[in-house]
């Protein structure tokens, strides 16, 4: 049903030449409502990063005590490359949005975050990361596709 949406909506948006943006943004962001359609090989290798576990000393605070850090670390690691190419990829569309529909890529930014704090503040287990990846990812991604064909630019 979701895939429908997204593709219903690109289709939709296809048909109007002032809505490439928007139409191009949503073909290259559907990757991300689904765990097992991400390329984490390549996000891996995209981004440099010094630290790979540089959270926020906040972060901490999340983290349960038991929760393996090598783990915690290459998640973090993977949700930080996977928010920053889905920020890249907004670039285009910010530059002419409305300031909602802003927000809206801001707070759908924001769901790699809750991806994080959702495994790591419950104990490990072998599909973790997969499970609240899709858990939070599809229904945020949902929605910025329904804010994204309610909203005018």
């Amino acid at each position: 049903m979701r895939r429908y949406l997204l593709i219903l909506f690109a289709g939709v948006l296809v048909t109007s030449c002032k809505q490439d943006a928007t139409t191009e943004f949503v073909k290259e962001i559907s990757c991300y409502s689904d765990y097992s359609t991400v390329a984490w090989s390549d996000l891996s290798e995209r981004y440099y990063r010094p630290n790979a576990g540089d959270w926020d000393p906040e972060m901490n605070k999340q983290i349960i005590k038991d929760f393996p850090i090598g783990i915690s670390v290459e998640i973090w690691h993977l949700l930080q490359n996977a928010r920053t190419d889905f920020h890249q990829k907004s670039l285009p569309l910010r530059a002419e949005a409305s300031e909602n529909i802003i927000k809206a890529l801001d707070r759908t930014e924001a769901m790699f975050d809750t991806v994080f704090v959702r495994c790591v503040s419950q104990e490990y287990y072998m599909r973790l990361f997969p499970e609240m990846y899709n858990e939070t990812m599809k229904p945020a991604i949902d929605e910025l596709v329904i804010e994204l064909a309610n909203k005018q630019l």
